[in-house]
């Protein structure tokens, strides 16, 4: 099964191994978790692995001139059911601060996702990190500065992907873009650079 996510928690689903004879059917949910009157929810990346899809995204909530939000998960195992991954506030963020989860990438070890997340930055959002076994049960990576942090401006891991057997991310802090490896998806290393196309530019004279 092939999906397609699109904003404001829309899937299509198809069966059709081959794109020139693929079915696509919208699928339209009928359970709680995937934003309604008193929030909105988005889907921004998906990854299949051993039968399981997972999508992840955030849910938002309008309070004021705040949109405060929490990362989310949602989850499918190869058919057109859909569940939403439990709501722990120690994992995927508190509502009155703000997360989100931008990327999804899958291999034998598991699914990681990456994103941002308000609540640790002193003001500045810093990277984070998601793992799951199976795509149902979460857990956060425990924050380090290789994720960003006071003083650093704001970090946004937006991309992960694998490679070989472990996992490559790649987002934006302060003004340079940055790359993350993992051999795991749970211990993460920054990749240096000197003088590198990484930088900003000076702006001309």
């Amino acid at each position: 099964m092939a999906v397609v996510v699109a904003v404001g928690v829309v899937l299509w689903v198809t069966s059709g191994a081959d794109s020139d004879d693929a079915g696509w059917t919208r699928y339209e949910p009928d359970s709680p978790g995937f934003g309604g009157r008193d929030s909105s929810a988005l889907m921004a990346s998906v990854a299949t692995h051993d039968g399981t899809t997972v999508a992840v995204g955030s849910e938002e909530w309008q309070r004021g001139d705040l949109t405060p939000s929490t990362a989310a998960v949602w989850y499918s195992h190869g058919d057109d059911e859909w569940e939403r991954a439990p709501h722990d506030d120690a994992v995927f963020g508190n509502p009155d601060d703000g997360a989100a989860a931008l990327s999804v990438a899958a291999n034998d070890q598991g699914f990681v996702a990456t994103g941002v997340d308000q609540a640790l930055g002193d003001g500045d959002v810093v990277g984070a990190v998601w793992t799951s076994a199976g795509g149902v049960d979460w857990q956060r990576v425990p924050h380090d500065d290789v994720f960003g942090g006071q003083g650093q401006g704001s970090t946004q891991i937006r991309s992960v992907t694998t490679h070989g057997s472990g996992f490559v991310a790649v987002g934006d802090s302060g003004d340079e873009a940055a790359v993350w490896t993992s051999d795991d998806g749970r211990s993460w290393t920054r990749a240096t650079h000197e003088n590198s196309p990484f930088e900003r530019p000076a702006p001309p004279a």
